[in-house]
């Protein structure tokens, strides 16, 4: 298996992190979704593939992702090994357990880690407009601040999503982003260009995290269709993880 796309704010041996890539190798370019309608037996065997990355006691844990802003506490639930499918409807997960994998799914859409790693507290998050909408990754830092995270230790990694010059939307949504006139752009045919990632770094600096501790890649889903699946582009059934654990 081919090395995923990893992130210098997560480079210590406490954190294990990274986006996966397509791989031609694996059925359906590696995808990781079981939600979509692909072949459910070929993606557990993807899975199984993911797995093996990691040590044999670790507990992968999914969320059923609704757009919403609605944080799992994973703490409160008790994990066999493995890969965990929660039939929770969330979009956001916090731990501070040991050998727990908090993995989102994405193509197109915005995944988020962050992490306090003197305080052993982590978090992922899965920001669509709508979940950006309801600031679901400030409700995120705000929940890890009550598991004992501090705002000065606090780092995030935000993965490959369709960028800011790819991102079309309409009026409605461009409504929803009025007070954010840095990530709207007008066209010609009276759409908007939409830039969800840099709503949700101002998100994360207005609770005080530092600029350089919020990192992010200039890989675009929808450009870089190659490396990273992006519904728009048509990739109706692929998705790929964005990864966070101890």
């Amino acid at each position: 298996m081919e090395n995923w796309l990893k992130y210098n704010n997560f480079n210590s041996k406490k954190i294990v992190s990274g986006t996966t890539v397509k791989n031609r190798k694996f059925f359906n370019n590696f995808s990781l979704a079981l939600h979509t309608g692909d072949n459910i037996e070929e993606i557990y065997k993807n899975r199984e593939i993911f797995k093996k990355q990691f040590n044999e006691n670790v507990k992968i844990v999914t969320l059923k992702q609704v757009h919403s802003d609605k944080i799992v506490n994973i703490d409160e639930i008790e994990l066999l090994n493995g890969w965990i499918e929660l039939p929770i409807e969330a979009d956001a997960m916090v731990t501070t357990k040991r050998d727990v994998l908090l993995n989102i799914l994405t193509a197109d859409c915005l995944a988020i880690i962050v992490a306090d790693e003197n305080n052993g507290v982590i978090g992922a998050a899965h920001a669509g407009w709508r979940g950006t909408k309801q600031e679901i990754v400030k409700k995120l830092v705000k929940k890890m601040l009550t598991l004992g995270a501090e705002i000065e230790n606090i780092k995030c990694a935000i993965a490959p999503g369709i960028c800011g010059k790819c991102y079309e939307v309409g009026q409605e949504v461009a409504n929803e982003f009025i007070d954010y006139p840095q990530a709207l752009e007008q066209k010609e045919n009276g759409k908007w260009l939409f830039d969800n990632r840099e709503v949700n770094i101002t998100q994360l600096k207005e609770l005080g995290i530092k600029a350089e501790n919020i990192e992010y890649t200039d890989y675009c889903t929808y450009c870089d269709n190659d490396k990273f699946f992006s519904y728009r582009k048509g990739d109706v059934k692929g998705r790929f993880v964005t990864f966070i654990g101890f």
